[in-house]
């Protein structure tokens, strides 16, 4: 189980630096004179938002989850 635990991590912590690059880097960029999002009012750029929100919840829990189980007797 702690095999099975360690690679699941990998790939977990691996899935949640990638989210927050993302979440970083705005899609279309930002405004020069505010730093607000360009596309902030399409729908499109707020079905990225909450996906991108819950991809990083998912995969901030999992991380912890397997930490749980490595780190346990």
């Amino acid at each position: 189980m702690k095999s099975t635990a360690q690679s699941g991590m990998i790939v977990a912590t691996l899935i949640t630096a990638v989210v927050f690059t993302t979440a970083s880097s705005v899609p279309g960029g930002t405004n020069g004179e505010n730093g607000t999002p360009r596309d902030i009012t399409k729908t499109i750029f707020h079905v990225f938002a909450v996906s991108d929100s819950v991809a990083m919840c998912s995969s901030i829990i999992s991380t912890l989850m397997f930490l749980s189980i490595l780190t346990s007797r």
